[in-house]
């Protein structure tokens, strides 16, 4: 646990500190430990007047995946937050409004 506190900042490229590892040399759960934490930084704005748009904070994992966090575990924390939070209110293609009551992990094509 003490390792996975220690290391939660450090990033892929080398860009986080305590001591700017790299790649393998970050442990596994240090790594997921990071991308939680820099998402509750994207997200987490008590000052903020306008709720912003979750796609907003996805879009911004995306830029830093494959520099500053390992871009599999991007994809899985996006799968496993999914797009749209549990709770949140969407406005339908046909105009209506719904809620999401929860996450589905096993996408169709739905398109044809």
């Amino acid at each position: 646990m003490i390792k996975i506190i220690k290391m939660h900042n450090e990033r892929l490229n080398g860009s986080g500190f305590l001591n700017q590892l790299t790649g393998d040399q970050i442990s596994l759960l240090a790594k997921i430990a990071g991308i939680g934490s820099y998402y509750d930084k994207l997200s987490y704005f008590p000052q903020a007047k306008r709720a912003t748009p979750v796609s907003k904070y996805i879009s911004r994992l995306y830029e830093v995946r494959g520099s500053q966090f390992q871009d599999d575990i991007i994809v899985e924390f996006i799968q496993a937050i999914g797009l749209c939070l549990t709770g949140t209110l969407v406005k339908l293609s046909s105009n209506e409004i719904s809620v999401v009551a929860e996450q589905n992990y096993h996408v169709a094509n739905l398109r044809g």
